[in-house]
């Protein structure tokens, strides 16, 4: 008979495989993909009076020891949320299915904010930003009660041990005002190459889309060509024996890493791609999620199921890393153009990796402090990051996009990661086969290593944020 510990623990890889598995179906538009809330109903034992007496059994019997009964808490707090989760993705899809009105007719929001993002007339393109400020709100609505769906189910997860704080959200003002002048070059920088007043949220957008570059590589391509430039690295070799991409038709400006949870098997990590291309935005994008999917390729099989995890480890920063270095000089994505169209794709990866970073700590200091009047509060930091004008439901909508403090954690960290390895492995150091023994090192730990304690055992430190950012812009 199963111990209690053991018996808990295959209910909940059952639960992962099974819930991932529908995740990679639905998006790739299978006619039979069940929808979360199937999976939900068939794992409701995990939520109930079972999964709890076999938590605290284990724990009396010191039979989950040390970090390991912090990642069994809060993978069962994981599928207690996941039922608020499906309900917040419910509303979420209900209400980006409405149309909107703009010019005498009815757009899906997606598709219209990407057609405003290619448009290079300022009146057309703010006018498009008009009609979608109109629907920001109802946007924002869902998400705040997307999030009350989450705290709802959290409620019964309240015997589980409280979570240890993982986010650096303290930091995030440090990180605004560490790149305050940077960003106030990059815009400058970014209104003399896109020939555009960048007064508002549109007109930014459009300037970091700059649709005249054209995708500097065919997205058919992207893929592969990353994992080549990192086959050094061991990446290309990890991906091709425990990834895929899949042919994903769900409309997704980012991509999407799932697990499957079964290391046995080959090609358990799957790569969900954006759907809607946005040129060099894309190309981070993609860098992002094959720095996650690597992380989880390289993770050591031996490991117990819950550290196998990555979720807030070092797969993101890993990923930021990748794309940190889109933006240097003799890139992949640069080859075949000329100096000057080089250059403009170099900076502008600069100023992407900046507004994420900016975004990203405005969005965590908005979702931290919390007001009573959010979106009033959410366009104050949203503006600060921007440097434009930006309606309070649109800062808002932006500032509830999930996961920015973890995001905030990975990507204040990789320009100074850059930094560390380029001290020890040399100026291109991801082209030198050494520099894969820390990266892989990290990755083998699973859940065990955390974004701070990786940096810390490079000695990247973030005093080389600004510094190193500045160097891109010089």
């Amino acid at each position: 008979m199963a111990s209690p510990r053991d018996a808990l623990i295959t209910a909940l890889e059952r639960f992962h495989e099974d819930d991932a598995r529908e995740q990679v179906a639905r998006a790739r538009g299978d006619e039979d993909a069940d929808p979360r809330e199937a999976v939900l109903t068939r794992h409701a034992a995990l939520r109930g009076p079972a999964a709890r007496e076999r938590f605290e059994e284990a724990r009396e019997r010191g039979l989950f020891e040390g970090e390991e009964l912090a990642l069994a808490a809060a993978a069962l707090r994981d599928a207690y949320a996941a039922v608020g989760e499906a309900r917040a993705e419910t509303r979420l899809r209900e209400v980006l299915a409405r149309r909107v009105p703009h010019d005498s007719d009815h757009h899906a929001p997606i598709a219209l904010f990407t057609r405003m993002l290619a448009e290079p007339h300022t009146g057309r393109r703010r006018a498009m930003a008009r009609s979608l400020e109109g629907f920001a709100p109802a946007l924002h609505a869902a998400q705040r009660s997307g999030l009350a769906d989450v705290e709802e189910s959290l409620e019964g997860a309240g015997w589980l041990p409280p979570l240890a704080p993982v986010a650096k959200t303290g930091e995030a003002r440090e990180v605004l005002q560490a790149t305050k002048d940077l960003w106030t070059e990059a815009l400058a920088r970014l209104a003399h190459s896109s020939k555009a007043e960048l007064e508002t949220w549109s007109d930014l957008l459009f300037a970091l889309r700059r649709p005249e570059l054209g995708d500097p590589r065919a997205a058919s391509r992207r893929w592969r060509r990353i994992a080549a430039e990192l086959a050094p690295l061991g990446v290309a070799e990890a991906l091709n024996k425990r990834a895929r991409v899949e042919r994903a038709t769900r409309a997704a400006l980012g991509s999407e890493v799932v697990s499957l949870r079964a290391p046995s098997l080959p090609h358990e990590v799957r790569l969900l791609p954006a759907t809607i291309e946005l040129g060099v935005a894309s190309e981070r994008d993609a860098r992002i999620a094959l720095g996650r999917a690597a992380a989880l390729a390289w993770t050591h099989p031996a490991l117990s199921p819950l550290a196998r995890r990555q979720e807030g480890s070092v797969g993101p920063a890993l990923g930021a890393l990748f794309a940190h270095l889109c933006a240097e000089p003799g890139a992949p994505i640069v080859e075949g153009l000329s100096e000057s169209e080089a250059r403009a794709v170099r900076e502008l990866a600069s100023a992407l990796e900046l507004f994420e970073l900016r975004t990203a700590a405005a969005s965590a200091l908005a979702q931290e402090e919390g007001r009573a009047s959010f979106a009033e509060a959410a366009r104050e930091l949203i503006l600060e990051a921007w440097g434009v004008d930006v309606a309070p439901a649109i800062a808002a909508s932006v500032a509830l996009r999930p996961g920015h403090p973890e995001r905030l954690r990975a990507l204040r960290f990789a320009a100074p990661l850059f930094v560390a390895l380029r001290d020890q492995y040399d100026e291109d150091w991801w082209r030198n086969p050494r520099a894969a023994a820390p990266l892989r090192a990290a990755c083998e730990r699973g859940a065990a290593l955390s974004i701070e304690a990786w940096a810390e055992e490079l000695g990247a430190r973030t005093t080389e944020l600004s510094s190193r950012l500045a160097e891109r812009l010089a």
